[in-house]
């Protein structure tokens, strides 16, 4: 089982050390920029965990939160196929950290009642 320690130094592995190697790897950063391949991978995990229908404000108003001032427009102006291809190694980069927790009790889950499905899970 992963602690929460763990949990923290591969989270630090994937939005920190893996977003800033990516970055400059693919291309999406070629200058000096206050949203950083680290804090633009952020920006949207974040925002999205949040609210997955987030909208550029609401993601803007995260990047602000991790301490970065930038406007809707500004960020809309970031989602380049640079970026996309960015997010994409990232993800893939993610994808190789092992995280894994106990099960839960699902038997407990099958038991609420106004489910809208047919079968009770499993």
């Amino acid at each position: 089982m992963t602690t929460v320690t763990e949990l923290n130094k591969t989270a630090q592995r994937v939005l920190i050390d893996a977003a800033e190697a990516v970055a400059r790897s693919t291309q999406y950063t070629k200058r000096t920029s206050k949203l950083s391949g680290p804090l633009f991978v952020q920006t949207l995990v974040f925002g999205w965990l949040a609210r997955p229908e987030a909208t550029l404000e609401e993601l803007a108003q995260t990047a602000c939160a991790l301490g970065v001032g930038i406007s809707p427009q500004g960020l809309d102006e970031r989602f380049t196929k640079d970026a996309a291809a960015f997010l994409q190694a990232v993800l893939r980069r993610a994808t190789f950290e092992k995280v894994s927790a106990d099960p839960v009790a699902v038997d407990l889950l099958a038991r609420l009642r106004g489910c809208s499905c047919s079968t009770p899970l499993r």
